[in-house]
């Protein structure tokens, strides 16, 4: 099916060119047989791509097809873009729950964090390429209470409660809201936390003809740290979320999602860790299910008592096992470059400093579902606490 639109596409556009007006001077039989040419080429190479080449024959043949686009383009010649998929290629499935900051044995009996946090988003919606990205800025403004429940020696039972508050500058109608609680029993050396967050009417997607996507996602899981003898920790999450798209109910997704890393401190500058991410996603509509399996590396560094700096790479290899041939996730294979980096700044007192910024590249087996996505900005917390 694919195969016959791209190829019903170029037959349009050759038509088009040939009923409605030849772009080209007549005695420009050259380049008029060399448009010819370069279109007959891209629509075989976009016709390969949907038989899943090997890794090294579709990265080699997407090659090839940007210098064809860049070609084009160079010859003046405006190409429209093949039918955009319905929905941009959003991943909001995996809506974080933060992970929960150890709660303080010695100080008081609560706590009150606030935090503001400015950044900037270059693709917001993961929109795939050849369709329209939106950038945004995006401000984020939480809270968190922590109260003490029980204390018995170094063993603490705490309750907290978070609000985050985000507000999107650049897209029309696109603030939300997020609410959490969470469960934490920690000692000197574990912690364990229970953890829920809802996040009503949140717009994940907009369609190309302009409609909002908009999905309420509840998520609950739980996060076990430990320390291990010697310098090394571990670090056991799970999460289980839901996403329910009102107007869209075929997008309503349910997904499993498993980790764990281990981490070792062999130095203030050089603390390694390598962990594993299990993703399982099923939606009403089977095209938008998927199995994620992610291996993760991790490093941090310290830098005297009041720099740390935190990277994360995560390479996410995707798989939907979608058994319609005629759908537009058929036999489609996605692998994930994920970058994440922090840098957090201890300014004195009650004040923290985050820098952060994160990059993601989707290198898909179809050809119209590559996408990448460019984000950082900075975090100020304020931690205020109790008796």
């Amino acid at each position: 099916m694919r195969d016959t639109i791209a190829v019903c596409f170029t037959v349009l556009m050759l038509a088009g060119y040939a009923f409605c007006g030849d772009p080209f001077r007549s005695e420009d039989a050259p380049r008029q047989s060399e448009f010819v040419r370069l279109m007959l080429e891209r629509s075989q190479i976009m016709a390969s791509l949907e038989e899943n080449p090997s890794p090294e024959i579709a990265t080699k043949l997407r090659t090839q097809l940007k210098k064809i686009q860049r070609r084009l383009r160079d010859m003046g010649i405006d190409i429209p873009a093949p039918p955009a998929p319905l929905m941009g290629e959003v991943d909001r499935t995996d809506l974080p729950i933060p992970r929960p900051e150890p709660p303080s044995l010695d100080g008081g009996r609560y706590r009150f964090d606030l935090i503001v946090s400015p950044s900037f988003s270059d693709n917001y919606f993961q929109a795939v390429d050849g369709t329209a990205k939106r950038s945004a800025w995006v401000t984020h403004v939480s809270s968190s209470l922590q109260f003490a429940l029980a204390r018995k020696g170094n063993q603490q039972l705490s309750l907290g409660l978070d609000l985050q508050r985000n507000n999107v500058e650049g897209i029309q109608d696109a603030n939300w809201n997020s609410y959490g609680a969470r469960l934490s029993y920690s000692t000197r050396n574990n912690q364990l936390t229970f953890q829920g967050i809802v996040s009503p009417r949140r717009l994940t997607f907009i369609t190309r003809d302009g409609d909002s996507g908009r999905g309420t996602t509840l998520g609950i899981g739980s996060d076990y740290s430990q320390k291990l003898a010697g310098r090394a920790r571990m670090r056991l999450f799970y999460r289980w979320n839901e996403v329910h798209y009102p107007e869209y109910e075929n997008r309503d997704v349910r997904s499993h999602v498993a980790a764990a890393d281990v981490q070792y401190h062999f130095h203030n500058l050089f603390a390694p860790g390598i962990g594993f991410e299990w993703t399982e996603a099923r939606a009403n509509l089977e095209n938008y299910s998927y199995v994620e399996k992610t291996p993760i590396v991790l490093l941090s560094s310290r830098f005297g008592r009041a720099v740390t700096l935190n990277l994360r790479y995560r390479h996410r290899n995707r798989l939907y096992p979608v058994e319609n041939s005629q759908a537009s996730n058929y036999r489609r294979r996605d692998r994930r470059h994920d970058g994440y980096m922090y840098l957090s700044i201890n300014l004195g007192g009650h004040l923290g400093l985050i820098v952060y910024g994160s990059y993601l590249q989707n290198i898909s087996a179809r050809a119209d579902r590559g996408f990448k996505s460019l984000s950082g900005g900075v975090t100020l917390k304020c931690l205020f606490p109790g008796r």
